[in-house]
């Protein structure tokens, strides 16, 4: 038993890494384009479609944890989007629906402020991955015209992560 279960969890691991370096090769060096179907539907709204049951949250929690673990120790140093891509693909094998939210918000430099971007990845109404930070980003939602815009004027306590800027 003890070996089934070091087995189970080497090869979760593998594939978590394995999630993670695609993603983050995808985003790197493919047009976006390309692999935009792979993020699934985006909106920053409400919970993840689909009914999930609390067994499932709690196993997309653990997954979560462990993609975050992994990814703190990969050496190409995958940041939230490839994170919560690989998190989502993962659990999408397990049947466990979720969707990836995106949010902005400007940088607290005082000359020439950029714009920050984060993706965070939803099971219902909790955050999986890219917990981190998400309380300072505003969420993008779905425009009256189709496209995405950056959401009120508050950012949603439900939601956050940055795409360029690592974890500290």
């Amino acid at each position: 038993m003890r070996i089934a279960r070091f087995l189970r969890d080497k090869l979760l691991i593998c594939e978590i890494w394995t999630s993670l370096a695609v993603a983050r090769l995808m985003v790197a060096f493919m047009p976006f384009g390309w692999w935009r179907k792979a993020l699934g539907p985006i909106d920053g709204g409400g919970p993840a479609p689909g009914r999930v049951d609390r067994a499932a949250t709690e196993r997309a929690c653990r997954l979560g944890r462990a993609v975050e673990r992994v990814g703190d120790r990969a050496w190409f140093a995958p940041v939230c989007l490839p994170r919560a891509m690989a998190a989502r693909w993962i659990l999408a094998r397990r049947g466990i629906p979720s969707h990836i939210v995106f949010g902005s918000r400007r940088s607290d430099e005082t000359a020439g402020s950029k714009l920050l971007f984060h993706a965070w990845l939803k099971v219902g109404d909790i955050v999986v991955t890219g917990d981190w930070e998400r309380e300072t980003f505003l969420p993008f939602k779905k425009s009256q015209s189709g496209g995405h815009e950056p959401g009120g004027a508050m950012p949603d306590p439900e939601l956050g992560d940055v795409l360029s800027t690592p974890k500290r």
